[in-house]
Formats: structure tokens, sequence, C-alpha cells
């Protein structure tokens, strides 16, 4: 898998985007804040932003070792068409 493709990096940025949304949603919920005034927003976006970066990194890296189409570091398996699991 080429890292120079549209889908590897609409997949990383993807995936990136996602990590630091949850980091954020992880710090406010770590800072057990009730509302959003009293959140440390500088902390939050700190955190939000090495996410994104240690996830690109990530799957840069798993680009670099796998030979799919995405990010992934996991190769899915796909049964051929036609045939049960259970034949």
């Amino acid at each position: 898998m080429s890292i120079f493709t549209r889908v590897f990096w609409k997949d990383a940025v993807e995936r990136s985007l996602r990590t630091g949304a949850q980091n954020i949603a992880a710090t406010w919920s770590a800072a057990g804040v009730g509302s959003l005034i009293g959140v440390d927003w500088k902390a939050a976006a700190s955190i939000a932003g090495f996410g994104i970066l240690y996830s690109l990194v990530t799957s840069v890296a798993a680009g670099a070792l796998t030979n799919t189409e995405g990010a992934s570091l996991v190769v899915e398996a796909v049964d051929p068409p036609g045939k049960h699991a259970a034949d």
C-alpha cells in the first residue's frame, strides 16, 4: 500500500480527527466538569492535537507495513462468494 494515494489519506485523516474528538471528550470527562465553561480548553486542544499527530504517524506506519487500501494494520479476511461457513 502506498501512502501516496487519496484513499489512504482520506482514511488516515478520518481516523485522526475521530481520535482528536475522542481525546477532547475524554479530557472533558476526566476533568469531572459538569459544563463546557469549566474545561481547560488549552489542555484539551493540546491533548487532542497530540492524539491527531500520533494517529497520523500510526496510519503512515500501518501503510508501510501492510498491503491494504486504507490506513489500518488489520487485513480483513473475506470468504469466497457462494461458500457457506458451515461447509
